[in-house]
This record gives C-alpha cells, sequence and structure tokens, in this order.
C-alpha cells in the first residue's frame, strides 16, 4: 500500500538535489489470478426451443467478488463467487457449439473458455461428416510404446457428441468432441506394423474416417554409422543442367559402398573412399530436388535432403539449411541445453525445430547460434533434430544427436567431482544464447579465459573439457 520514493542529494549541496516516485510494491507469491477446472454440464432443449446449463470453476487470487459471464463472446451478466455453480436458463441459439467465457469481474487477463454442443441445434440438413483425419508422432515411453495426437474436422454428429478411435486391432477409447486433439496411446512401434487410425461417430457407423502412418520405432534404432550429408550445387551451366558434390559425415563402422537416389530414382552405388563424390549433368524441372544416400543394401541407414534446384528461378536464390553444429552445454533437472549452429542461404526470416514429434521453438536465423532448451535426457530417446523454415516449404535438413543423459556426456553438478586443472583440455565460454565468448586450450601456459570487457553483467556458461568428461559451471558476470 505504500508509494515510493527516491531521493538523489548531492553531499555538499543540500539544495542540489531532485527525486521520483513510484507506485507501491507487492512482493507476495502467486498473486497471479487464475481460473481452472472450468465445467459446463448442459441441460436438454425446452419446449420453446432454448436450452441452459449448469456453470462452475475454480479461482485462484481473484482480484474482485464477481466474474463477468460471456456466451457467444457477448457480455451475458456479472455474479458473485457465491453464487457457483450457477444455472443459466434460457438460451437461444442457432449455433452448433455454444461457446462460454468467465473472466475474474473487469479483469481481460484472467479468463477461460469452454465450448459445448448446442442440444437445440437442429443442423442444415447434412449427414454426419468426418473429414482430415491427421496422426501425429508425440513420443515413445519408457516401455517402448508410442504415443500420437489425432485430429480432424467434422459437421452434424450425433446426438451423445461422442466417436471413438481404433485401429490395428485395438479401441483406444470413446471420446467426446470439441477438443484441440487427442492423445491416443500405447501404440504398436516395432518398426514394422504399418498404423492406421479410425474414427467413427457413436451414433452413426457410417460417420468415419481414417489416417494411415508409416510405422513407429520405439525400440533401438538399427546401427547406423551415417551422420551428416553435405550437398552443393553448381550455378545453371548453359545447356541448362548443374553440378552436384556430394559428401557425408560416417561415424563407426559401415559397409564399404552407398546407394544414391535422386526424386526417388536409384542413381547408382559408389564407394565412400570415393567421397566427395561429383555427379555432372543433372537436370530436372522441380525447384525443389530431393537426394537420398542410404548405406548399402540397408534401407533403414539412410539421410535425405532437398536442395533447390539452380536451374529454376527459385533455386537461382540459392536457398539452403547446411554445416550443422551442435554442442550440449550443460543439463539441469534432467533437462539438457544445446547449442545449435548452421549456415544458410536467402531464406525466410525464422526457422522451427523438432525433433520425435516434439517442436522446440521457432527461431531467427539472425539469432545464430540459438540455445535449444529443455530437452529431456531420459537415456533412452534418440534425437534427430530437424531444422525447417517457417515459409518455404521442403526446405529442411537434419542433424542425428543421439542418446542423451545427464549423468554422461554432461555434468552439471560437479562440486563432488576431484578433478586436476593439469588436465584441463580446453574452456570454452558462452552466453545465455548461445554466443561463443571466449576459449583457451591446453596449449596455452596460462589458464585465463580472455573474455570480452564490453560484456554486460550476465550469466555465462563455462563448458570445461577434462578429455574422459566434460563438466559444465555456470557463473555471474558482475561490471
Amino acid at each position: 500500500d505504500l508509494e515510493l520514493e527516491f531521493i538523489v542529494t548531492d553531499v555538499n549541496l543540500n539544495d542540489c538535489s531532485a527525486s521520483i516516485g513510484s507506485g507501491p510494491l507487492c512482493c507476495d507469491e502467486n498473486t497471479e489470478c487464475d481460473i481452472t477446472e472450468l465445467n459446463v454440464d448442459c441441460t436438454s432443449c425446452s419446449d420453446n426451443n432454448t436450452c441452459g446449463f449448469f456453470l462452475d470453476f475454480e479461482i485462484i487470487n481473484d482480484s474482485e467478488v464477481s466474474f463477468d459471464l460471456f456466451i457467444e463472446n457477448e457480455f451475458y451478466d456479472s455474479y458473485g463467487y457465491d453464487d457457483l455453480p450457477l444455472e443459466v436458463e434460457g438460451l437461444s441459439s442457432d449455433s452448433q457449439w455454444i461457446t462460454v467465457k468467465v473472466c475474474d469481474n473487469d479483469n481481460e487477463e484472467c479468463c477461460a473458455i469452454i465450448e459445448f454442443l448446442n442440444p437445440c441445434y437442429e443442423g442444415s440438413g447434412e449427414e454426419c461428416s468426418i473429414t482430415e483425419v491427421s496422426a501425429e508422432f508425440i513420443e515413445c515411453d519408457e516401455n517402448g510404446e508410442a504415443y500420437f495426437h489425432i485430429t480432424f474436422d467434422y459437421n452434424n454428429v450425433g446426438d451423445e457428441n461422442q466417436f471413438t478411435i481404433t485401429g490395428n486391432g485395438e479401441n483406444y477409447g470413446t471420446f467426446e468432441y470439441g477438443l484441440e486433439f487427442y492423445s491416443v496411446g500405447p501404440v504398436i512401434a516395432n518398426c514394422e506394423t504399418e498404423l492406421e487410425f479410425i474414427v467413427t461417430d457413436v451414433n452413426n457407423n457410417d460417420c468415419s474416417a481414417f489416417v494411415g502412418h508409416d510405422p513407429a520405432c520405439c525400440g533401438d534404432d538399427p546401427d547406423c554409422a551415417l551422420l551428416e550429408l553435405s550437398l552443393e550445387t553448381t550455378e545453371c551451366l548453359d545447356d541448362n543442367t548443374f553440378d552436384l558434390t556430394i559428401d557425408v559425415e560416417v561415424d563407426g563402422e559401415i559397409n564399404d559402398f552407398f546407394d544414391l537416389f535422386i526424386e526417388e530414382e536409384f542413381i547408382g552405388f559408389y564407394e565412400f573412399a570415393a567421397l566427395p563424390l561429383v555427379i555432372e549433368g543433372l537436370a530436372y524441372d522441380d525447384e525443389l530436388i530431393t537426394i537420398e544416400l542410404c548405406e548399402n543394401d540397408n534401407p533403414d541407414c539412410c539421410l535425405l535432403i532437398n536442395i533447390l534446384n539452380p536451374c529454376t528461378e527459385e533455386g537461382n536464390q540459392q536457398y539452403f539449411i547446411n554445416e550443422m553444429e551442435y554442442e550440449l552445454v550443460f543439463c539441469e533437472e534432467n533437462m539438457i541445453t544445446m547449442m545449435l549452429d548452421f549456415s544458410y542461404g536467402d531464406n525466410n526470416d525464422q526457422f522451427q525445430i523438432n525433433s520425435n514429434g516434439i517442436s522446440f521453438g521457432t527461431f531467427s536465423y539472425n539469432d545464430l547460434p540459438i540455445m535449444v532448451e529443455n530437452i529431456p535426457a531420459d537415456g533412452v530417446t534418440d534425437y534427430t533434430f530437424t531444422i525447417s523454415d517457417t515459409m518455404i516449404d521442403d526446405l529442411l535438413n537434419s542433424i542425428h544427436v543421439g542418446t542423451l543423459a545427464c549423468d554422461g556426456d554432461v555434468i552439471l553438478n560437479s562440486d563432488d567431482i576431484t578433478l586436476d586443472p593439469a588436465n584441463i583440455k580446453s574452456i570454452k565460454a558462452y552466453d545465455i544464447t548461445g554466443k561463443l565468448l571466449g576459449l583457451f586450450d591446453s596449449e596455452e601456459s596460462l589458464r585465463i579465459l580472455d573474455v570480452d570487457r564490453s560484456l554486460l553483467a550476465g550469466l555465462i556458461i563455462l563448458r570445461i573439457d577434462y578429455g574422459t568428461q566434460i563438466v559444465t559451471k555456470k557463473i555471474v558476470r558482475v561490471n
């Protein structure tokens, strides 16, 4: 409640002074308002073609003693929290779905919304329809079973407002229409079985649609030593063809040969020892060309990249994502933070990062290198990160990182570890955005890290390489 003021006065001249005021400060914890467990229980349609519903919810840290009710985005009335649960009667609407929103009185920052099926809706005479079913792989659990998100469009569904999801001989349950997506699982994940997901209205078996999905794989992936595929094209030549230079990074044992496919057409097999390889005189009409390289006779060990055709107008703009590099920076509460960098061409402003069905955010190319945060380090999940442009379709590339564990390559709590400073191989320093601030290696005589003196105060991450293990330390720079 106390209004604050700050006065600056010269110690030799009391009349040399100025002041500024500030409103009261409040440091109490958990002061943010929140509405949870919003629930609507809809009654049946009455004889006068109106309906009603019972409304209830939980309020945390409300700023008023009342709340505002909105129906179909229009203000309906205000009620006291003591009125809950609340019955609303005589509601008339032509919509199939009715939207209800409640807000803490005069507080648009503290609201919740729910949608329910209008029992008085008679429809437009159209038949029930379920369309545009899609299935998105989300994650593998510790038992090696997969989970998916299912979405779809629908219209004029049955009176019970429910549907089932089935597939591959399994019934994944009965659900109510109206959610943004539906979580389904566990789903078979043996790397072989083609998956199907069938959505069916409970009142009309003919109102149904399905989608297929490639096999899910949650067990140990087949050994694959291919790490990164690098491609470089010439400019479009006078005969409207171009040459392609191919190189690949390999780690581990591998066949002596690889198979090359361009636009899903087998081009030939070549020796890894012949890399980098130049393929001359390529001619294609499509703006984007798919290049796939597989270990010979091992279709489960492949790398695929889409490149722009330099002989098309779009290809001349040189869009690309390549030369990807990453470094695991630190781990906290079993969540990895990874520094990622790569080179790019005349791309759009932003790109997305995804792995195993999880989005790790949207970033600006200008911010590279970036920090990718909150990567679960369960020691089981095999991570391949895909970077895709947000506007240019099929402009993407991937980098394989592998399985992450906080007690392996990245160590956060290192205070109990006895380490000899004489064994330090290198130290790298990063700011919180992933920018490299400075480094030193074992050939330097002094253990001094030269960091830019112009840096502002803040968190600095030190990554100390002892050869046999890597230790991460977080320090705070003060000016």
